[in-house]
């Protein structure tokens, strides 16, 4: 045990009588005595170690927090009092004290506690080196938290509610805009004996739903980690300019008759690398607030340039990078912004707009989006002047190459599908589509409907396509059943979300592929011709980033 210090050793003399007429002295107060009482009443256990993490002192709040004696205690090694999981990264904290080299003399962590019985609790340890006659200890103040940590965990969750319910409120919103533009060119397909109007009508829903789609995954991204997953792999050089003009005439159809679109693009502009499906919809995002602030009316520009900040400005505008950048100005003339709702616009859930349905994401998720490409966003306002939206993308070499478009190609093929969904939209129109391009399908509204398809087709049945999410006998149970049935088989999951453990275990059963919906005709037809002509001894192919990083956040 470590020798304490004897407070009445150092106490001081008493100070002399004061002087006939003076004023008195302050009562005197036993040192000694109040250092006692404080030790024996401080609810914060104080534990000190040696070099080889031996407990030599354990004072009577560590008893009481450890539910362990002193006399039990002492001699035995801290980390012992440490969950097993966090214990190596515990030890390499208390080594980092005894060192010769960049010692520790004080630092702070927090970690779960192991009691006597085996009951962890939650504590806040302070750490404080002090010499001794033969080297150094370490003192730890230990500090039990784990009420606290359950009452914040209890605030986390209401918070948590509050904002499920508010992205909520934004789905129906973006939804809801997506829906009304999906139903209008349907009438309009209706009205027209125009083919080339018909084929025009046919790309914008398409287009739609791929937005509908980007949009959900934007939104997964945000609940997950308070913005989307960072996606390398989607990453390809883009001409600005090129999109630009791509996106007009989208937007001139989607914006309205009372607003002029001005495209302002600069020649030989630099190419950047971007997500295009997360480009279209930052950009949508922003001329869409445009679009509000211009209720009358107006002009939105669309303006494209070379950028590169000089000292002043990455001085005044900290986080913006550095070197060459290609600049886009969305610029409206609508009425503006005050001071005080400038400095707002990019919180969560800001927004002028409640009383419309809006919720105050859209330029959260823009300023996101940007961030992830490495770039910076900046909003210039005044009330009655207008808004310019500026966004800096990093530039390319100038050898780099705009990247081809993906050629998408429907693949016939023959055989027997099954196809299992809860859904009868997507049953109908799958079953339409792969029976219009060679395939022989049967359909099943579930998981008990399709394991008993299965069994009585089971070696007519060259794939089975299944949902995961069902109510009743779920995607991975009607799977394990009719991998029993024919462990062969093979299958490729349909999902838009799932849970994660069930999706590993899927993979681990032999399920051969996974697509997200919304996903196109190409998409699927694709899919579906390598897995049936790969060989039967071939596993299961790797998941990519993508899946990956949903799977560890269990959005997939």
């Amino acid at each position: 045990m470590v020798d304490m210090p004897d407070i009445k050793k150092h106490a001081p003399a008493p100070a002399p009588p004061p002087a006939a007429g003076g004023p008195p002295s302050p009562p005197s107060i036993d040192r000694s005595a109040l250092g006692n009482h404080l030790y024996a009443v401080c609810k914060d256990a104080v534990v000190a170690i040696d070099a080889k993490l031996q407990i030599l002192h354990f004072s009577p709040a560590a008893a009481r927090m450890f539910r362990v004696s002193e006399e039990q205690a002492i001699g035995d090694r801290i980390d012992h009092f440490v969950a097993e999981t966090q214990r190596e990264a515990f030890v390499k904290v208390l080594g980092r004290f005894f060192e010769k080299e960049n010692a520790l003399t004080r630092t702070a962590l927090e970690v779960t506690a192991i009691r006597g019985q085996g009951t962890p609790i939650r504590c806040e340890i302070q750490l404080t080196s002090f010499p001794v006659r033969d080297g150094l200890q370490v003192m730890g103040l230990f500090r039990d938290v784990t009420e606290r940590r359950k009452a914040a965990q209890k605030l986390h969750e209401a918070q948590k509610m509050e904002v499920i319910d508010r992205l909520a409120g934004e789905v129906a919103h973006d939804v809801n805009n997506l829906l009304v533009s999906v139903q209008g060119y349907a009438e309009l397909m209706k009205q027209t004996t125009n083919d080339a109007d018909r084929e025009q009508y046919v790309k914008d829903i398409e287009g739609l739903v791929r937005k509908g789609g980007a949009l959900m995954r934007d939104l997964r991204g945000f609940a997950r980690a308070g913005g989307r997953a960072d996606d390398k792999s989607k990453l390809a050089p883009v001409d600005l300019n090129a999109s630009i003009i791509r996106l007009r005439e989208f937007l001139l159809r989607a914006i309205g008759g009372n607003i002029v679109i001005e495209p302002k693009l600069t020649d030989n502009l630099p190419l950047i690398n971007a997500d295009l499906d997360q480009f279209d919809k930052a950009i949508m995002d922003v001329c869409i607030n445009a679009r509000d602030a211009m209720p009358d009316g107006g002009v939105l520009s669309l303006e494209t340039s070379a950028f590169t900040a000089d000292a002043e400005h990455l001085r005044t505008h900290p986080g913006m990078p550095s070197g060459q950048l290609v600049q886009l100005c969305v610029r409206d003339t609508g009425k503006g912004m005050p001071e005080e709702v400038l400095r707002k616009v990019f919180e969560p859930f800001f927004t002028t707009k409640s009383d419309q349905g809006g919720a105050g994401l859209g330029l959260t998720l823009v300023y996101k989006t940007v961030k992830n490409h490495g770039g910076y966003v900046a909003v210039e306002s005044e009330p009655g002047k207008g808004t310019a939206v500026r966004i800096y993308f990093p530039a390319l070499s100038a050898d780099a190459k705009p990247a081809a478009p993906a050629e998408e190609k429907v693949v016939r093929g023959t055989g027997t599908i099954l196809v299992v969904d809860d859904e009868p939209p997507v049953l109908e129109t799958t079953s339409k589509l792969l029976g219009g391009i060679g395939y022989t399908v049967y359909t099943a509204s579930g998981g008990e409907e399709g394991v008993k398809i299965f069994d009585v087709r089971r070696d007519e049945i060259a794939l089975v396509l299944v949902d995961m999410k069902m109510p009743g006998k779920s995607g991975l149970e009607a799977f394990q059943e009719m991998k029993n049935m024919r462990p062969g088989v093979r299958a490729i999951l349909m999902t838009g979300y799932s849970i994660r453990g069930d999706t590993d275990a899927m993979f681990r059963l032999g399920l051969k592929a996974y697509l997200l919906k919304p996903f196109t005709l190409a998409a699927l037809s694709g899919l579906i011709d390598r897995v049936l002509n790969e060989s039967p001894s071939v596993a299961a192919p790797p998941m990519d980033d993508r899946f990956l990083a949903e799977l560890e956040q269990g959005s997939v």
